[in-house]
């Protein structure tokens, strides 16, 4: 699609995307029948594939049962089933669970739980947030606020929350020049640096 002829705003700068007509498997086809492999799961959510007959059945049958309950007000048996099996699943005492639609809302939602622990457990000076450069935790004020990678942060910067980022442990391209096993660690080191110098 054309950008001067659409009236979606679209997020990159080209003028013309192709306009995918269909998707099936791990391949994306555009109106002009030209197939696109789509290697990054569309980023993610979709990494089992398009068009697998197991998911669109079960999401019509949802569809026809009760597709959206206020979860402040109801719950109903597809979470509860859901929750359940990843309590099944997880690490002793990780029973309980937390759904959200996005990866940005998830993440906005871990920073504000922080929070609310610290200040239930009489720790209200507890409110920095450590993350690490060359992260991505979504896009979102929140989100962006910890996301370490800097094109991302550019433009907002003014409006992001106060985070502390610190190196990653990348040691293809150390931060610090160093290599594994002579770095001692400093990525791990730079972590707990950075807690103590917080408090």
């Amino acid at each position: 699609m054309d950008h001067l002829k659409s009236n979606v705003f679209y997020r990159g700068k080209e003028g013309h995307l192709p306009l995918v007509d269909y998707a099936q498997s791990y391949w994306l086809v555009d109106s002009k029948g030209k197939k696109y492999l789509d290697a990054s799961g569309g980023p993610v959510v979709v990494n089992i594939g398009y068009g697998v007959e197991e998911v669109i059945t079960a999401v019509t049958e949802q569809m026809t049962i009760c597709y959206y309950a206020h979860p402040t007000m109801f719950t109903n048996a597809p979470v509860e089933k859901l929750a359940q099996k990843l309590a099944e699943h997880s690490p002793k005492g990780i029973n309980r669970f937390y759904f959200l639609t996005s990866g940005s809302e998830a993440v906005e939602a871990a920073i504000k739980m922080a929070r609310q622990v610290h200040m239930a457990c009489g720790r209200p000076e507890k409110f920095r947030i450590i993350s690490r450069w060359k992260s991505y935790h979504g896009l979102s004020l929140g989100a962006l606020s910890v996301t370490g990678r800097t094109s991302f942060r550019k433009p907002y910067t003014p409006m992001l929350l106060d985070v502390e980022h610190i190196a990653p442990p990348y040691c293809l391209r150390c931060f610090y020049g160093l290599t594994f096993p002579k770095c001692q660690l400093q990525c791990a080191k730079a972590l707990e640096e950075t807690i103590l110098n917080l408090g």
